[in-house]
């Protein structure tokens, strides 16, 4: 008797693997989960080297212990090249850090071939949502293959600080991209920063395109703080405990 091989779904989102796995358990299926932790659409992706995209995250964002998170990337890549079984790789063109963690696995996992779901929003999805999204998988083409390859070596070409969703496509984008909208939710007054993070974070959802995450968004906010465009007090370094606001000058 054959016993068939568990599939191996491959999630480029944390939260979004943990619900994938409660609707895979509940549907009763063996299938297998991996994931990524690391978010490629910020940081350095030419040359792939975990160890620089840590020293970047912590000299850029002000994120400490970003070594562990990028070694991570490993543990995905190794299973996908040696499981025997069918691969599943989970998209969504609207959510930047998975278009970008897509690409990136891609781009190192040869010409093995896979299946795809692409569904929008994956990382906020219910699980009866997700449920329903099980076995929709579709093969992916050889030229489809060839577009993304060609898509994350332009990008790397360029070399951003960022890569962002515009017009459906996974684009380059300055590290200072998400400034102003950061300081459209400072005012006048004193604002928690977490205010001002989940101001941004809320336009993102009510337009249904997910760029970026609170850990980015609060590294801008800090970087705009030392530069003197924001006023702060409290800990700068700690969401929960510091206030905003726009300069002195400019509130007149």
């Amino acid at each position: 008797m054959t016993v068939e091989t568990p599939t191996l779904h491959v999630a480029f989102s944390p939260s979004f693997a943990g619900s994938l796995q409660y609707a895979l358990t509940a549907a009763g299926r063996p299938d297998r989960i991996v994931r990524t932790f690391d978010d490629f659409s910020f940081g350095p992706i030419a040359p792939d080297d975990a160890a620089a995209r840590a020293r970047w995250v912590d000299e850029e964002l002000r994120i400490e212990d970003w070594r562990e998170v990028a070694n991570s990337n490993e543990a995905a890549l190794a299973a996908s090249r040696s499981t025997q079984g069918r691969i599943v790789a989970w998209l969504s063109h609207n959510v930047a850090a998975v278009t970008a963690g897509f690409l990136w696995w891609l781009s190192h996992i040869d010409d093995r071939p896979f299946h795809v779901v692409a569904a929008p929003s994956l990382p906020v999805m219910n699980d009866n949502k997700i449920a329903t999204l099980i076995d929709s998988e579709v093969p992916i083409s050889d030229a489809e293959r060839a577009q993304y390859r060609d898509h994350w070596e332009i990008l790397k070409t360029e070399h951003a600080a960022l890569r962002v969703i515009r017009d459906g496509n996974l684009v380059s984008a300055p590290i200072t991209h998400f400034d102003q909208a950061l300081t459209g939710h400072v005012t006048r007054d004193w604002r928690k920063m977490a205010r001002v993070v989940g101001g941004v974070l809320a336009d993102q959802s009510e337009a249904a395109i997910y760029q970026t995450g609170d850990l980015f968004l609060m590294s801008r906010l800090i970087a705009l703080a030392e530069e003197g465009a924001l006023e702060w007090r409290g800990d700068l370094y700690r969401m929960p405990d510091c206030e905003l606001r726009l300069p002195s000058s400019n509130a007149l």
